[in-house]
């Protein structure tokens, strides 16, 4: 029974009976093997660069990249291969850039005050420290 079980879990693979279907049983060439290598290797740097940026700003900024990186891959897809922009697609893409463009706004906003708050607490840290007298 056991032994049923895993053989429906790695046939697959090929393990059992290797064809060209299987993993086993693939006819790999160099080109192959190196796409493969390729492949694996991106998937690592998207997986770092989802790291770097969650770690760098928030998840919810991590959420915001991945709409744009959908923008950009519709957009793509319209301008060099052709596909069609229906109506619902392009209202997508409009709803999407609306968001991204009010979430970078609200972002830098808070940016400016953060930055104008911190200025002003080091500034009058500054006049205190040098005995600056306020009047």
């Amino acid at each position: 029974m056991q032994l049923g079980v895993v053989a429906l879990f790695f046939e697959p693979l090929g393990v059992f009976a290797p064809t060209a279907k299987t993993i086993m049983g693939y006819p790999y060439s160099p080109s192959s093997v190196a796409a493969i290598l390729i492949s694996a290797v991106l998937g690592l740097l998207v997986n770092l660069s989802t790291f770097l940026v969650i770690g760098a700003t928030s998840s919810l900024t991590y959420n915001v990249v991945g709409h744009i990186k959908t923008v950009i891959i519709l957009t793509g897809g319209v301008v060099f291969f052709g596909d069609s922009m229906s109506g619902k697609k392009f209202l997508g893409i409009l709803f999407a850039m609306g968001g991204i463009v009010w979430y970078s706004m609200i972002k830098l906003r808070e940016s400016r005050n953060s930055s104008k708050a911190k200025a002003l607490k080091e500034l009058e840290q500054a006049e205190n420290g040098l005995g600056v007298d306020k009047e």
